[in-house]
């Protein structure tokens, strides 16, 4: 059956050729964070971007997703399963969890069941960690254009994406929150890479299917002329929030000693 908030079954080849990685630093920081490093449950992984990473550092990963497009286009490695699941729902052993990461996708979610999951799965002191990006920028010209085209298609994004645009400052985890160093994602990009970026947006997917018209080609003859035939660097500011699981701890009083 398909879920509401499967955006991306439909282009999941673009999906997975336009979606970047993100920083080694990260996942580093992410392992360091963590009292263990033996089971990390990788959410709404798509086709397997985090988890790729993920698997250096911890000895087990758990990667789920709604889609089995995605899925199918995950690669194959050792020490990562690959399985279907909502995040409401994970089918995860309860309190089994050292770290649990979404990325780029925890405005699709039902939060307050979401937040349950998390609280069942994780270890006492576990780690929760979700972030995101946004738009990539460039140079004045061709950030213009990229501006022209978000506007174009701006009635085309489901409503929750609003979350990420907004940097998620709408969605606060109900644990104790954790102060992150800050982190930028970094690309050389051809101008037919930074075009297949833009072609797996949920927002270029449904204008596309409303009109039937391809709304890359409106920016994409004046992205190649200024881009040139080399490659240039694409940055995006990481949005990401950590939180400590300290809510399932209970301490057992201090004896007074006698």
């Amino acid at each position: 059956m398909k879920h509401a908030q499967d955006h991306f079954s439909a282009i999941a080849t673009e999906y997975s050729s336009g979606r970047i990685t993100y920083p080694e630093g990260l996942y580093e920081y992410l392992s360091n964070t963590c009292e263990e490093s033996l089971l990390v449950w990788d959410c709404a992984t798509g086709s397997g971007q985090a988890a790729t990473d993920l698997s250096t550092y911890f000895d087990r990963v758990i990667a789920t997703d709604i889609s089995d497009s995605l899925l199918s286009l995950a690669p194959n490695i050792d020490k990562v399963v690959f399985r279907q699941a909502p995040a409401e729902n994970s089918g995860i052993e309860s309190v089994s969890v050292d770290l649990v990461v979404v990325a780029q996708a925890i405005h699709w979610f039902e939060h307050a069941d979401f937040w349950k999951e998390v609280s069942r799965v994780l270890k006492p002191g576990g780690v929760l960690a979700f972030w995101g990006y946004v738009w990539p920028t460039v140079d004045d010209h061709i950030d213009a254009l990229l501006d022209d085209f978000r506007t174009k298609i701006a009635a085309y994004w489901p409503q929750r994406s609003q979350y990420l645009q907004e940097s998620y400052r709408g969605i606060e985890a109900p644990f104790e929150r954790i102060k992150p160093p800050d982190f930028h994602l970094e690309e050389n990009w051809t101008a037919s890479d930074y075009l297949t970026h833009l072609a797996s947006w949920s927002g270029t997917r449904y204008y596309r299917e409303a009109s039937g018209v391809d709304p890359l080609e409106m920016i994409q003859r004046d992205l190649e002329r200024i881009w040139g035939r080399g490659t240039r660097l694409v940055r995006w500011a990481l949005v990401l929030k950590v939180y400590r699981n300290r809510l399932t701890i209970r301490r057992r009083p201090t004896r007074a000693a006698s």
